[in-house]
């Protein structure tokens, strides 16, 4: 139900100088078009020219001109039969009609020629095309020969066409779907063979024949097939099929007035033909075997009709989802859904004089809605996007109205109201000129449609909802209340035919009778008279009736606890006394879910007054819902306590309890089964392992009955289950020679259960096993806490711990196990590991290196301490250890520690060291911060007015400004950065044409999905280039960053402050206080504007993002990076800076 928006058409017109337009074909690389112009009678010079982006046809790029005149004196002027462009090589390929293969190089070196006729036929060409995959040239000549050539022009294929060629396919034709096969009634099969069509075409030639030859390929480069006269007596045409090898394949059916036009679908499926007519024009189908398969009519008028002749051409596009039908004077646009096709587009020239030109149609090889349309003295580029015109979504005029184009005709279904599928529709509007876009008002109650020339505005109104209900009614003391009309979510409401009476009502039978308008009666069970009846036994406590009635009528047994859930788990014993039956009770257990059904679809509707209790039922029973943690849980709990009273009849119901609960406690079930194996009780046994086995996975209870050491019931689990006894019997016997203990580890093992295993292997009392088997399975904390009453063997396995801690990079961790098992060597390079300075050097001196080792110790600690920016506690190394009190004081300076640095200068009795050191810091730093707040402040400056720029060009232009960044002030424009993507979207907003995935061709959308591609487009948004998409979030994050840098750096020119005032620097305090209130008041004041709250979205109607899924690879960068750029930014919180009072 889609149609197709056009999102581009440039146009441009010619001038009567200028030659003809011929040819066009794509570049897919930078999507420009190579044109291709002349020759004429007056003129044989042919031009080839580059068009991108261009308003006039001075703005094309000339690649190369020659003289073309016609070699052939039956040939007035010579035409260019097929014009190809090879993007790899950058080459392009002309076919001419008086037998010259020609080939442009576009970028020619010095020893290549611009222009090289690469070949020719003598006799001359009728048609030429070149194959998919760009390997193969198939060129039809005059002398009834097929050639096929490679891309080096080398011939591989030469076949001569003969009259004889039919012969390959002897079609046969029964005739199905014929009128004369259809059922007529009695007696009908007497008058003729219905298998023998009354007529069969003969493959009569059209008297609007051009007699041109045709080539189309199939989408994978095997076959190709073409359309030419054969001749024969009487001349005839046909489509032969040839194989990539020249080999032919098959023959068309005989098919009267078959026109010069083919085009073969790109997946394979059918070749389109046209097919001439008395009164119409059709295109038909074909398979590849040259069967017929379908076809439509052309929506053409007499006059059209006498225009159009046999001057029409077909052009799939590369999905194979569009037919483009060229026809003189414009090109038509078809797609197809349900068998039944849609002209969606119609593309019309301006009027031309004498006659109308044949429109010349090239899809792009890869964006699959993007061609270009050409006649002689005019080109058009154009863009279309798949997209549903639908009415407006927003309650109460959410009628789900949809209209689909076709031609004249615009289908309008509001599916809320009547859920017609296509090609039908609820209403239909025509008009006389061909629809090309439709759009709804907001209420739904307008529409208006876009011609070629004008603008129709409609009225409808489909809010009216025609339903026809059966109702109830709650009779009760107080108002009554008449449900609302929600059939779907009250159950006093009931959608039924229109025109149905109500004859009867047999409460009792929960049942209704009703008499259709044709007289014919039916009875219905209405869910409120089933739900009444349900919850009248359950207030009776009658829970035989209210579980019957349940499982007569489908109604989820949840009903019957939920409805009154404390009642019926007192009641459990009075249930189990009235159901009786095993299988009603295991019908009943296995129903049991969490949810509350009373709440949902089985919800009470009968309302009493606010201030009294709900009442549940008819006779006033008051039930509180309270459910417990698990209802299943406690409802299977509460029926095994009372189904154990009499466990040899509930035996199965007791299993299944067990199974029920969630998770399943299959380990209860099989507990039973092995004391029903040990009082001996055979006949119970199997019927409870059978039981066992047909309510859970065999597998899992076979694993289970393992991990309860009980081989026996292991054994009688495996025989039930679809187990190889040749594995089972043996693995089980091995078990059974072992110990207890061993028994049990091996068993444990096999199941994964380490934990389990290692407690039995310390129970055998054998330690190296224990440190083996705790070391493979990095079993250490269960290995200490299984020996943490054994000091050596603790001492032991924490050792092994360290090592393992040691292996894994955690340092610290590892340190802290050295420490504990004494061994300090390796404890003091774990902490130096971690940077863990203090603790290293106390585990140095406890190992007992010397003086010497523990300063170069020291000292490679302070110079990673000092590389890691750690000036503090580098300067205690350099003071504590190292005895380098002038470093020290450095240390603490470059920390902006200026108090504690004056404090351990005077406290040295060194004061020498404040003029010396401190002083030369203080003018240092000065300088180095009143820098960096310039350069934020800088940043503010150029980052502010950018990104406002980038704003307000994104809120006036919003496709201007996704399409082509900001190409002017940037040497080289990145608006091409973006993830290659397909513009033929499923949505109606901008932003589709950079997120969509939906189509494409599979190469294009394969390489779009890799990880190479997510990786190129996350550094191209990391680095946010001026002029891409994602300038705007680099610049928003690049203020946040620097407001997150300004709060760090406030403290530490607070500390610098201070310290120069301190030292009489006032002038200096001066500036660089003065810096910073210039920047925390920029950063204050731009906060706002940055991250203002915009929930406005680009393109109107909601966030054209969040509504698509997201999508892979590069695209999926782009997609996050859009969606986050309309929602509101985290403002940082920017702390207030205090200036010193003696500085105002």
């Amino acid at each position: 139900m889609r149609n197709l928006r056009n999102i581009v058409h440039e146009i441009i017109v010619f001038g009567e100088e200028s030659a003809p337009l011929v040819a066009t074909a794509w570049d897919p690389s930078d999507d420009s078009l190579i044109c291709a112009f002349g020759p004429t009678e007056i003129d044989t010079l042919l031009t080839v020219k580059r068009f991108k982006n261009a308003s006039n046809p001075e703005d094309f790029l000339k690649i190369a001109s020659w003289d073309a005149p016609s070699p052939n004196p039956d040939l007035p002027v010579d035409r260019v039969l097929s014009f190809h462009y090879f993007a790899d090589a950058g080459l392009i390929t002309l076919v001419l009609a008086g037998g010259d293969i020609v080939t442009v190089r576009e970028d020619a070196t010095p020893d290549q020629d611009l222009i090289e006729i690469v070949g020719s036929v003598d006799a001359g060409i009728t048609a030429a095309v070149w194959s998919p995959d760009e390997e193969l040239l198939a060129i039809a000549t005059n002398a009834d020969t097929v050639l096929f050539m490679t891309r080096d022009f080398e011939s591989i294929a030469n076949i001569t066409l003969t009259s004889d060629d039919f012969k390959v396919s002897d079609h046969v034709s029964v005739g199905w779907g014929k009128a004369e096969t259809q059922f007529k009634g009695r007696g009908a099969k007497a008058l003729r063979d219905p298998t023998v069509p009354e007529h069969v075409d003969e493959g009569k030639l059209s008297d609007l024949d051009d007699g041109r030859a045709s080539f189309s390929w199939r989408g994978d480069g095997q076959y190709v097939a073409m359309n030419s006269v054969l001749d024969s007596t009487p001349k005839r045409r046909i489509i032969r099929v040839f194989s990539r090898e020249g080999v032919l394949e098959s023959v068309s059916e005989a098919v009267n007035g078959l026109g010069g036009a083919i085009s073969w679908k790109p997946s394979g499926q059918l070749i389109a033909a046209t097919q001439h007519l008395a009164d119409r024009i059709d295109i038909v189908f074909f398979e590849r075997n040259g069967l017929r398969h379908g076809d439509f009519s052309l929506r053409l008028n007499a006059n059209e009709l006498a225009e159009v002749r046999d001057n029409i051409d077909l052009a799939w596009n590369v999905e194979s989802t569009v037919l483009a039908i060229s026809l003189p004077g414009r090109t038509q646009l078809w797609t197809t859904n349900n068998y039944h096709w849609y002209l969606k587009q119609e593309i019309i020239f301006a009027d031309q004089d004498p006659l109308p030109q044949l429109a010349k149609t090239t899809w792009h090889p890869e964006k699959s809605l993007r061609l270009s349309c050409s006649t002689g003295d005019g080109l058009r580029t154009l863009e279309y996007t798949l997209n549903v015109s639908r009415g407006p979504v927003n309650a109460p005029h959410d009628t789900g109205t949809v209209a689909v184009i076709d031609g004249c005709k615009v289908k309008i279904t509001p599916l809320r109201t009547a859920n017609v599928p296509p090609p039908m529709a609820f209403d239909e509007v025509e008009y006389s000129d061909s629809a090309l876009d439709v759009a709804f008002s907001r209420t739904g109650n307008e529409f208006a449609i876009l011609h070629h020339g004008e603008v129709t505005f409609w009225e409808c109104d489909y809010s009216a909802k025609p339903m026809h209900l059966l109702k109830f009614v709650h009779l009760h003391d107080g108002d009554l209340s008449i449900p609302p009309d929600e059939p779907e979510k009250d159950e006093r409401c009931r959608n039924i035919e229109r025109g149905a009476r109500l004859i009867t009502v047999m409460p009792s039978a929960y049942s209704l009778v009703l008499q259709m308008p044709r007289g014919n009666l039916e009875t219905i069970y209405p869910r409120a008279l089933v739900l009444a009846g349900i919850r009248s036994a359950i207030n009776d406590r009658d829970y035989k009736k209210a579980f019957l009635i349940c499982r007569t009528h489908r109604v989820d047994m949840n009903f019957l606890h939920d409805y009154a859930p404390q009642q019926f788990m007192r009641d459990v014993e009075l249930v189990v006394k009235q159901i009786k039956k095993k299988e009603y009770i295991d019908l009943l257990l296995s129903s049991m879910s969490e949810e509350i059904v009373a709440e949902g679809i089985c919800k009470e509707t009968l309302l009493v007054s606010s201030d009294l209790p709900v009442v549940n039922g008819v006779n006033g029973t008051v039930h509180e819902a309270k459910i417990p943690t698990s209802k299943v849980n406690a409802v299977c709990d509460a029926f095994i306590a009372v189904l154990e009273k009499d466990r040899s009849r509930y035996l199965q119901n007791i299993v299944t309890a067990h199974v029920c609960k969630q998770p399943p406690d299959l380990a209860a079930g099989l507990t039973l089964v092995s004391e029903l194996r040990i009082a001996g009780d055979e006949a119970q046994l199997t019927r409870a392992i059978e039981h066992i086995c047909f309510l859970a996975d065999v597998n899992q209870l076979y694993d289970t009955a393992l991990g309860l050491y009980d081989l026996e019931v292991t054994l009688l689990v495996a025989q039930e289950s679809q187990k190889d006894p040749r594995e089972y019997l043996p693995y089980l016997q091995n078990l059974q020679d072992m110990s207890d203990l061993r028994q049990r580890f091996a068993i444990d093992n096999d199941l994964k259960r380490y934990g389990k295993a290692l407690m039995h292997l310390g129970e055998l009392t054998v330690f190296d096993e224990v440190t083996t088997y705790t070391v493979k399975h990095d079993l250490y904390s269960t290995a200490l806490t299984l020996y943490r009453y054994d000091a050596a063997r603790t001492k032991t396995l924490m050792a092994l711990y360290a090592k393992h801690l040691s292996s894994c990079s955690k340092y610290r961790e590892a340190g802290i196990a050295y420490d504990f098992v004494q061994d300090y060597t390796k404890a003091y390079e774990a902490y130096r590991s971690a940077n863990m300075w203090r603790e290293s050097l106390a585990a140095a001196t406890m190992a007992d290196l010397s003086d010497d080792d523990i300063i170069s110790l020291a000292r490679n600690l302070a110079e990673g301490l000092e590389e890691s920016k750690d000036f503090v506690d580098a300067s205690l190394m350099y003071q504590d250890y190292l005895r380098d009190d002038q470093h020290s004081l450095r240390l603490l300076c470059k920390a902006h520690r200026y108090s504690e640095a004056t404090r351990i200068a005077i406290k040295q009795r060194n004061p020498t060291f404040v003029q010396s050191v401190i002083d030369p810091s203080l003018i240092e730093n000065s300088a180095s911060m009143t820098e960096l707040l310039a350069d934020m402040k800088t940043q503010l400056q150029n980052q502010i007015p950018r990104l406002r720029g980038l704003r307000t060009k994104k809120s006036e232009d919003p496709l201007s400004f996704l399409d082509n960044g900001d190409a002017d002030d940037v040497d080289v424009p990145d608006n091409l950065s973006l993830a290659p993507t397909d513009t033929s979207t499923s949505g109606g907003t901008f932003m589709t044409k950079y997120t969509n995935r939906s189509t494409g061709t599979l190469a294009s959308n394969a390489s779009r999905k890799t990880s190479k591609n997510r990786r190129r487009e996350e550094r191209k948004r990391a680095r946010g280039k001026k002029g891409t998409v994602y300038e705007e979030e680099y610049l928003v994050n690049s203020v946040a960053r620097l407001v997150e840098r300004l709060n760090v750096v406030s403290e530490d020119v607070s500390a610098l402050v201070e310290g120069l005032m301190r030292r009489a620097m006032r002038e200096r305090a001066l500036a660089v206080e003065a810096a910073m209130i210039e920047v925390v008041a920029a950063c204050r004041e731009c906060m706002p504007e940055v991250f203002e709250s915009d929930t406005k979205k680009l393109a109107g109607g909601g966030d054209p993002v969040a509504e698509q899924s997201r999508p892979y690879g590069g695209q999926g960068v782009l997609w996050e990076a859009l969606s986050g750029s309309g929602a509101p930014s985290a403002a940082p919180v920017l702390k207030p800076f205090e200036r010193l009072s003696l500085l105002e």
